[in-house]
């Protein structure tokens, strides 16, 4: 009888579809089932590693990375309206705070003093250490051993759930620290459908459903998560319907011929423009301003200037009449201090240009004699409001964002407009679902009403979105297709590669070695796929996509001889493995390059991919039990940090333990094979305090492996 001798295993597993087709090359590399193997580049496989326990989850939590540098990463567990850290394979605590006593009442919750207010709220967990006496309370990497407290006063606390009676007598010594987390808008069910993009020390979020959100990490212990507080936009197309006019009124006298930032009025309509839902969303307030001339010098001592001058934005003339003395020109943006532009010490007409937002002028003189005029001529002027309460479809009450012309100096009236335009991210249009960085500028993409829509910030600020026609101003790119196609999402490549609904397409400037502008940016179709709405990974030259649907795998790159974004099809020898939809993916660079994609059946899978060697080698991973659709143990999230020189996974997983369903966040630490590492998922090894010199390894579940013995959900090993 012939044998077959398998010397490689790199194809992975491969569908039942090619069952007996021996005129494939691959067909001799493949398995029909792999599952908890990793297949090597090389052509071996190797046995997943397990899982290390962490800590109890708030519940179905999207792990989100967090990397600063190498030798500094987070891991973020986004749970239900909360957030919390991990670093090196542990929780970010806060620091530790002394104990003074720990009263034990019989029948009542323990009770902790602290030596120093502990500025703790009820809800929130701690742990203890040091702790002498009552060494119960001491963490030794148990759940268990996570109290969550109830604040009797400043310096005081009990422990929910415990009873004095349980616990040994308190001693002395001892310290308590606070499990650090921040407070979130999103719930369990927005989670995974969150986009984030880091840059340095902050994480710029979107979600339709929210406006965009900053999360910005000021400690180890300090973080904050505010609204994006973007300026000059973006807005929607001008109104065009010059019958409906817009005016914007207070009861405070404009400053000379503008209203300031922070006035508050009113905005009327001659239109039903307005609704409930506008409230929160900024409006553009567009009107012609006449010329404004300054005759009158600040001082007359050239000193500098106390006035507030004239607001200038655009051309400007300064001219001069001197009479054996000098003038000079000032300069201020609003808030800040007189700036020297220039001293005149002959007759001069200077003509200049402003392109900065909210600057004034002015001017001063060294003497009484002479004269001098300061003109701003003809231009637009962009007020922009920001609504803070409905009355009626044609009336609203507004704070002034950024200055807006009054109808004459130190009026209470602007002029009705028929330029106006409504900001393009608010409660009533939707909000952007996307967020990326490319070229300098912050991306935006996708919201309810302009689903085709790009929105990219002026280069090198990220906060300002303020359109015109310089090569560093803001970007508005609508894609233009026969189908209205939402944008799945965005991927930054030597171009932005996006994907939308129906097709593929590249932002491009038109030449790789010019950046886009507003002049030159084009959108060109390179495949019709369709995407599906999760983020695609870049993994080494190549984008790795899902195909609208879901159930294909798509590897994208750049094709020289076509000049154009090609794609194969990545899971074509394994057509079954995607029936369960993906959730999330996360790439892997060492020591093997490997993608890891979570599916909606808790089953998680890895590609194992080199392009040079022609490796796409496809295995499933599942934990607590045999099956592939296993009901003890589903992976929910993943998420991959450097530490200590590794790539680490971080995964939360959902396990029932006995009739009880628990989320933990786990750890796994891919090693070269052969070397010293767990093979039991949801590991914990810990100092027992009562017998020190003992270890124990307590576990969920085994990490199966051919034929394989699976126990009981929880067993523990002495060893």
């Amino acid at each position: 009888m012939a044998r077959w001798v398998r010397t490689s295993f790199n194809a992975g597993k491969l569908s039942s579809f090619l069952d007996g087709r021996v005129d494939i090359a691959k067909y001799y590399n493949g398995c029909s089932v792999l599952i908890n193997s990793i297949p090597m580049s090389e052509g071996g496989v190797f046995k997943r590693p397990g899982t290390i326990f962490v800590a109890k989850a708030l519940g179905a939590s999207r792990l989100i990375p967090f990397e600063f540098s190498a030798n500094d990463t987070v891991v973020l567990e986004f749970s239900d309206r909360k957030i919390r850290f991990f670093s090196n394979g542990d929780r970010v605590l806060t620091d530790s705070l002394g104990i003074s006593s720990i009263s034990l009442p019989s029948g009542l919750p323990v009770v902790v003093e602290t030596l120093s207010p502990h500025g703790y709220s009820t809800g929130d967990t701690v742990r203890f250490h040091s702790v002498s006496g009552t060494i119960e309370l001491n963490y030794i990497g148990s759940p268990l051993r996570e109290w969550t407290i109830t604040v009797i006063d400043s310096t005081h606390f009990s422990l929910d759930g415990t009873d004095g009676d349980d616990f040994t007598a308190y001693d002395s010594g001892g310290y308590v620290q606070k499990i650090y987390e921040l407070n979130s808008p999103y719930e369990e069910d927005d989670l995974f459908r969150l986009c984030y993009i880091q840059s340095a020390d902050v994480i710029y979020i979107a979600h339709r459903d929210y406006p965009p959100k900053v999360l910005s990490r000021k400690s180890a212990v300090e973080w904050t998560l505010e609204d994006f507080n973007y300026k000059n936009g973006p807005f929607l197309a001008d109104n065009t319907d010059e019958s409906i006019t817009v005016q914007f009124s207070s009861s405070a006298s404009a400053s000379g011929y503008y209203f300031p930032e922070d006035t508050t009025g009113t905005l009327t309509s001659t239109g039903d423009i307005f609704n409930e839902n506008h409230v929160g969303s900024i409006w553009l307030i567009r009107n012609v301003r006449l010329d404004n001339v300054l005759t009158t010098p600040d001082n007359n001592t050239n000193s500098v200037p106390t006035g507030e001058g004239i607001r200038i934005k655009g051309s400007f003339t300064f001219e001069v009449l001197v009479s054996s003395n000098s003038f000079k020109l000032w300069r201020r943006i609003q808030g800040g201090v007189w700036q020297e532009v220039r001293t005149f010490s002959a007759n001069t007409a200077y003509t200049s240009e402003e392109t900065e937002e909210n600057v004034y002028y002015t001017f001063t003189r060294s003497s009484t004699s002479g004269s001098a005029t300061l003109t701003a001529k003809n231009q637009i002027c962009n007020g922009i409001v920001r609504i803070t309460d409905f009355t009626d479809s044609r009336t609203v009450s507004v704070k002034v964002v950024s200055p807006v012309h009054a109808a004459v100096s130190g009026g209470t009236n602007g002029i009705a407009t028929s330029m106006w335009a409504e900001g393009a991210w608010n409660n009533y249009r939707g909000w952007p679902s996307l967020v990326n960085i490319f070229e300098g500028r912050l991306w935006f993409a996708a919201t309810a009403y302009n689903p085709q829509t790009l929105w990219a910030s002026r280069s090198g600020d990220y906060d300002d979105f303020q359109e015109g026609v310089a090569d560093d101003d803001a970007i508005v790119l609508e894609i233009e297709d026969s189908d209205l196609s939402e944008i799945a999402w965005m991927a930054p490549d030597e171009e932005l590669i996006i994907g939308t609904m129906s097709k593929e397409y590249r932002i491009t400037s038109g030449s790789s070695d010019n950046p886009i502008t507003p002049s030159n940016m084009q959108a060109r179709l390179q495949s019709s796929y369709g995407s599906y709405p999760i983020q695609p990974v870049r993994c080494q030259n190549t984008i790795l996509f899902f195909q609208r649907g879901g159930r294909i795998a798509r590897l994208m790159r750049f094709n020289e001889a076509s000049y154009r974004y090609e794609s194969e099809n990545a899971s074509i020898l394994s057509r079954e493995l995607f029936e369960s939809l993906p959730v999330q993916m996360v790439y892997q660079r060492s020591p093997f390059s490997i993608v890891w994609i979570v599916r909606s059946d808790g089953a998680l899978v890895s590609l194992t991919y080199e392009p040079r060697e022609e490796v796409v080698a496809w295995a499933e991973h599942i934990t607590g039990g045999y099956s592939v659709y296993p009901e003890s143990g589903k992976f929910i999230s993943v998420a991959i940090v450097q530490e200590n020189g590794a790539d680490v996974l971080y995964l939360t997983v959902r396990r029932t333990i006995g009739t009880e369903t628990v989320y933990y966040i786990e750890r796994m630490i891919l090693q070269i094979p052969n070397t010293n590492q767990p093979y039991t998922d949801s590991s914990l090894v810990y100092s027992v305090q009562q017998e020190e010199k003992k270890r124990v390894v307590w576990a969920s579940d085994t990490v199966l492996y051919g034929s394989g013995t699976y126990g009981t959900y929880q067993y523990g090993v002495i060893y």
